[in-house]
């Protein structure tokens, strides 16, 4: 499969798969359950044993195109938003997959950044700060949302590449 590194906020790579696009569809939708709301994922994250019939992901999806997160029991803003969509390609398909963070990490991420500059430039003007200060606090927001970005955008890559392959993994999938 072709792919990057994943960076802030958005990720995407695209897998061949040996599945026709209405039957990775129809296999991605068999695994995927309604979007829960907010008191309903409170519920089961305080669950302690899963159901076996648990299905990994939860959004939606249609003979073309998907929107889905996968289903954890934590909590984790950093959690990627899966948009993609299945093409034709020769007897298979093409998967396109973009993950990215949920717009309000994405605004809460700016406000905060753009907060700690003006800060720390007022506090700099009075010459009570650093000067180095006004670019740690956005890189430790960058490390922080990277370590939480990551992980989980890897976790989700493997899964929806293993869900979807009839044909065993890509000898690549761990070098990524």
């Amino acid at each position: 499969p072709k792919a990057r590194e994943p960076s802030m906020p958005f990720y995407r790579f695209t897998f061949h798969s040996a599945l026709p696009p209405h039957k990775a569809a129809a296999t991605l939708a068999a695994l995927t359950q309604p979007k829960k709301g907010f008191l309903e994922s409170l519920k089961h994250a305080w669950r302690f044993s899963s159901s076996a019939e648990e299905q990994p992901w939860q959004g939606t999806v249609n003979d073309e195109r998907f929107s889905i997160r996968r289903v954890i029991r934590y909590r984790n803003s950093f959690l990627p938003m899966i948009h993609g969509r299945f093409e034709p390609d020769g007897l298979g398909s093409q998967v396109t997959v973009t993950m990215s963070l949920h717009p309000f990490v994405i605004l809460f991420l700016i406000f905060f950044c753009g907060q700690s500059v003006l800060i720390t430039s007022a506090l700099q003007a009075s010459a009570e700060a650093p000067p180095f200060f006004s670019i740690w606090m956005p890189l430790m927001a960058l490390a922080i949302t990277l370590i939480g970005f990551a992980p989980e955008a890897y976790k989700a890559r493997k899964m929806l590449i293993s869900q979807l392959a009839e044909a065993p993994l890509p000898t690549d999938i761990d070098s990524w």
